[in-house]
């Protein structure tokens, strides 16, 4: 299967998970391709001073984070603020909570994966 850059389907969420602006998403795989394996392949582009609110992930599911361009500050349950830049990767496991900011001058690029793993 080979999909090209211009058949990704687009979506904008505003204030995705009661964040700031807009969480622009570039859907790379669909669900119907993941199947079991998890719900979301994505790229994930936020604007300068935009945001994902903090959310946690059920026990069932599990985010990767992988910055491609620019600096996110990730909030990583309860932690406090960390900078990642482009090769860093954020992974919010089962049953945590996250946030990503984009708190720079240029738009954050990064790779969104959610994942249900196996829980033993």
């Amino acid at each position: 299967m080979i999909r090209r850059k211009e058949e990704y389907p687009q979506e904008i969420m505003v204030r995705m998970k009661a964040g700031n602006g807009e969480f622009r998403v570039e859907h790379l795989v669909g669900k119907e391709v993941l199947g079991t394996a998890g719900r979301l392949f994505a790229k994930g582009i936020l604007k300068p001073g935009h945001s994902v609110g903090w959310h946690v992930h059920d026990k069932t599911e599990m985010e990767v984070c992988y910055i491609l361009s620019g600096m996110a500050t990730i909030l990583d349950d309860g932690s406090n603020p960390v900078k990642l830049l482009p090769g860093d990767t954020h992974v919010c496991l089962p049953g945590s909570g996250h946030s990503i900011v984009n708190e720079e001058t240029e738009d954050l690029e990064y790779l969104a994966v959610v994942l249900f793993p196996e829980l033993n």
